[in-house]
């Protein structure tokens, strides 16, 4: 695990104890997440991973995954979550939510880029505390899908988890959000994205901090 500023994040597989032990004791406001569409999808980052940064993990399935997602909902979510999905498994993501209670359930259709293509995907969100998504994610996609959709329901102070953070897109939105981020991806190489974002920002934030204690205490 590693900490930066006020944010957390771990590199492992999903389904390791890493995110329990990162997660202990606090309170989920925001799980946000766009992970592997299917078992094809998933061997195929899988095996990146392995020609990425040589680390051999082993290979989870896609019920596995989600059962893992479903748990960390059930222990540490007590606010929204939102999961990206293929078309195809529109109807697997929405009952399995439903069956850890969460309630308003809604899909949205979205587009996302697949190299100079705009192809259909879906938006699957509901709430633990019975809040409504009352925001139409529909014309954004991307990092600005996330920041809309964390900004939209966000919790000042409060955190933001995003179990297959890839990049940082749910890490930009969480800082952007004034809230607090915790995050686990199975590729170093991808993490350290994400990860020299927090230190950038986090250094910002020392300085800003420093120039304003400076210029009160002149």
């Amino acid at each position: 695990m590693l900490t930066i500023g006020p944010h957390k994040v771990t590199c492992g597989s999903l389904i390791s104890g890493e995110l329990d032990t990162m997660l202990a004791g606090e309170r989920v406001d925001i799980l946000y997440s766009d992970p592997p569409w299917g078992d094809g999808n998933l061997a195929y980052w899988q095996t990146m991973n392995k020609k990425m940064t040589g680390s051999d993990v082993p290979q989870v399935k896609h019920d596995q995954m989600y059962d893992r997602i479903l748990d960390l909902i059930n222990r540490y979510v007590q606010g929204f979550v939102f999961l990206e999905t293929g078309m195809r498994w529109g109807e697997y993501v929405q009952a399995r939510l439903a069956a850890v209670g969460l309630r308003n359930i809604r899909t949205d259709i979205l587009k996302y880029s697949s190299g100079s293509k705009l192809l259909n995907n879906l938006l699957i969100s509901g709430s633990r505390d019975g809040r409504r998504l009352n925001f139409d994610p529909c014309p954004y996609r991307g990092a600005e899908l996330v920041r809309r959709v964390v900004g939209s329901v966000a919790r000042p102070g409060g955190i933001v988890l995003d179990p297959c953070c890839g990049m940082g897109y749910t890490a930009r939105a969480a800082v952007a959000a004034g809230m607090r981020f915790r995050g686990n991806e199975l590729n170093q190489a991808r993490l350290d994205k994400t990860i020299a974002f927090l230190r950038r920002h986090d250094h910002h934030e020392r300085y800003v901090q420093s120039d304003r204690d400076d210029t009160e205490g002149g």
